[in-house]
């Protein structure tokens, strides 16, 4: 009896003290004079994380309660307290004027247990600074147009298999295609192979990426825990990426270095550039310029994880919409045919650049399913708000990119297609902060140019020869699947494609 006495005094104990702990966190932003919305006990402002909402939702909503009250809010997660940005102007300071304050993002990176999240997203200070310098000169304008070949011939391989296949007619599942032709892309850029996916749709690299970026709603779940509490995640040597996943990409990493070696093949992308580097390690290893062979795959498998599903989404999404919308679909393809015309009917780098309204097309695509719903960051040091208030180091801050995309105030009625919201004339009447589809400032997308670069070709040669159009099994909207860390449609997106 006395055992059970003392154990139920020591659980009675340790939930007070808790408590207290949580209690005495939850009086941060009213004492620093910081709107707030008031927290629950144990989740803070986060309770509908165990319930299946994507985190865009759960922070649309925070954001509709908190905009207009000042240009920052306060929240908690738990016990920790984050600052939660509700305006452009404050989008700005952190991402730029601060950013040596709010360099790092926050995100769990344990490259011991975890070898793939040693990479440039996840990793923070002097380290990212470093390989962002290493990485950098492979996005630049001549690596795009070598790179621009490359894409067009995939793209040329993806209408040809539509041929092949006669597509043409049938209800065509366009969340996997987009998604076999990306990877194809990505094989070639990235890694310098051969795609296969657009003709084998069960291969397995377009299997090991799909998996990699689907999350079950416990892992999704763990991983916002390990966010919240790196230093307890990374002693229990938590990894958000699997063995399969893990020994996939090093495999494919090691085999690639090998052949290029043995057979002194040289080739203008990515993996040379992480090859010439990883030369530098290998030939002294103290050389701070080189990479080592983990962080060449972990470097690669980001630029993979980064592409893939984005990029197939865009497209995807876009596809959609112009299915939806003919009239506009129209005034794309009769662009593409007005600029193609001016280049001999052929597809190039400058005329890709003068196809304007196909900018504007895939731009509100992106406000509409911006890749990262929430941008994140963690402050490095105390820092000191317009109001005085000096927020501590370690804090978490959230930048709602998915709600500020779909506020009606800034984009009057959010959820329609209206491609001229970007015309310069309207981009100039609102806050160039209030759109951040790849981030800003220092820690933008290296790959944001690629990005849209590679989207824009397969727009190009899709629409230049057919009619994309809504069938029996396209759906009125589109969800966003909540099990996936990135804004993608829950759903398969059924659209047709008929001959122009």
């Amino acid at each position: 009896m006395a055992v059970i006495i003392y154990l139920v005094s020591a659980v009675v104990i340790i939930i007070t003290y808790v408590y207290i702990s949580f209690k005495k966190s939850y009086r941060l932003w009213s004492s620093l004079n910081v709107p707030y919305l008031e927290p629950s006990f144990p989740f803070g402002n986060l309770k509908d994380i165990t319930k299946s909402r994507h985190f865009i939702y759960i922070t649309r909503d925070l954001y509709e309660k908190l905009k207009g009250k000042r240009d920052y809010a306060g929240i908690w997660s738990f016990k920790s307290p984050m600052l939660f940005v509700t305006s452009a102007d404050f989008a700005k300071d952190v991402l730029v004027r601060d950013f040596a304050t709010f360099a790092d993002r926050g995100v769990y990176s344990n490259p011991k247990h975890d070898p793939l999240s040693g990479n440039l997203f996840f990793l923070e200070g002097p380290d990212w600074k470093s390989l962002r310098s290493k990485l950098s000169p492979a996005f630049t304008s001549g690596k795009m147009k070598t790179m621009f070949h490359t894409v067009t011939a995939v793209a040329d391989e993806l209408t040809s298999y539509m041929e092949e296949q006669k597509i043409v007619g049938t209800e065509v599942d366009m969340k996997n295609l987009m998604a076999r032709f990306t990877i194809d892309v990505i094989s070639s850029c990235v890694f310098g192979l051969e795609g296969k996916s657009i003709k084998e749709p069960n291969s397995e690299f377009l299997r090991i990426g799909l998996n990699a970026i689907k999350l079950g709603k416990l892992r999704q779940f763990l991983t916002f825990v390990a966010m919240i509490m790196r230093e307890q995640a990374r002693s229990l040597g938590f990894r958000m990426f699997n063995e399969e996943t893990t020994d996939f990409f090093t495999n494919m990493v090691h085999e690639t270095i090998a052949f290029r070696r043995e057979n002194n093949y040289h080739r203008n992308d990515l993996m040379q550039i992480l090859i010439e580097h990883l030369k530098l390690v290998e030939e002294d290893d103290s050389n701070d310029s080189g990479l080592t062979i983990d962080e060449v795959v972990a470097n690669s498998f980001i630029f993979f994880f980064a592409g893939f599903e984005t990029s197939s989404t865009t497209l995807t999404v876009a596809l959609y919409h112009l299915a939806k919308n003919p009239n506009i679909q129209k005034q794309a393809r009769a662009e593409i045919s007005t600029v193609l015309s001016k280049h001999d009917n052929k597809l190039s780098y400058e005329g890709l650049a003068e196809m304007e309204l196909l900018e504007r097309i895939l731009l509100e695509t992106l406000r509409l399913f911006p890749p990262v719903g929430t941008v994140h960051r963690v402050s490095n040091q105390d820092y000191t708000l317009p109001n005085g208030g000096v927020v501590p180091k370690g804090t978490f801050l959230v930048l709602p990119v998915y709600a500020m995309h779909h506020d009606k105030d800034v984009f009057p009625e959010p959820e329609r297609f209206d491609p001229e919201r970007f015309t310069e004339e309207e981009k100039s009447k609102r806050h160039p902060f209030a759109f951040l589809p790849f981030g800003e400032g220092p820690r933008i997308c290296i790959g944001a140019r690629f990005a849209m670069m590679q989207t824009k070709i397969a727009l190009v040669k899709l629409l230049s020869n057919y009619l994309v159009i809504t069938c029996d099994n396209t759906p009125t909207t589109l969800e966003v699947d909540e099990s996936s860390l990135t804004v993608v449609p829950k759903d398969s997106v059924w659209l047709k494609f008929e001959k122009v």
